[in-house]
């Protein structure tokens, strides 16, 4: 929802973006302990990586 409303996307949008990016990537492996973080913190990393920083 934060990634939809952030970048005015449909819900199914973002999450077909999420699942593309990076920052899923590292989510779902553990050796990163992305887990770990907030949501907040989560979708900051993944706006900056949509930013290409």
């Amino acid at each position: 929802m934060m990634i939809a409303e952030g970048l005015q996307i449909s819900t199914d949008r973002a999450l077909d973006l999420f699942y593309r990016s990076n920052v899923y990537r590292m989510l779902v492996d553990p050796r990163y302990g992305l887990q770990t973080m907030s949501d907040t913190y989560i979708y900051d990393e993944f706006m900056l990586e949509m930013r290409g920083q």
